[in-house]
């Protein structure tokens, strides 16, 4: 089995401001566990939900951050990749600790240049030096 990871990682799922939108409307009211509490800002277009623990986070532990670490940002990904790490900034996001970019069936839906520019962002990104990986999947067509 592999090792657990630590109490304090961070998980941002990134999808289109539209879609986090929907989703927290839809889906959080339904699917944040029990002992829980959810937090929804919006700022400039980009959109955040953070998950808390009953009395942890935004008014519990005074660190302004998502007790469970996940977080639900907005961000169109044909728009230049800095306002990615904005976005992710604004939820907490810590450039200096190790990143793991999974880029899931994404890249097929985005305008050449943007995937692009997406990639080049990544690889050139904030990151903890030597630490950001990139995993992409995309169906092989006729595949």
């Amino acid at each position: 089995a592999p090792p657990p990871l630590p109490p304090d990682t961070g998980w941002y799922e990134v999808d289109h401001p539209s879609v986090v939108r929907e989703k927290a409307r839809r889906w959080l009211p339904r699917c944040v566990p029990g002992g829980h509490r959810y937090q929804f800002d919006e700022e400039g277009g980009s959109y955040a939900v953070d998950i808390f623990e009953d009395g942890r986070g935004a008014t519990g532990d005074g660190d302004g951050r998502g007790g469970c670490g996940y977080h639900l940002v907005g961000h169109d990904l044909r728009d230049p990749p800095h306002g990615l790490f904005g976005a992710l900034s604004r939820c907490g996001y810590d450039p200096s600790a190790p990143t793991l970019f999974v880029l899931e069936c994404v890249l097929m839906y985005l305008p050449e240049d943007s995937a692009r520019s997406l990639l080049a962002g990544i690889a050139s990104s904030p990151a903890a030096p030597g630490s950001a990986a990139v995993v992409a999947y995309d169906p092989v067509p006729g595949g």
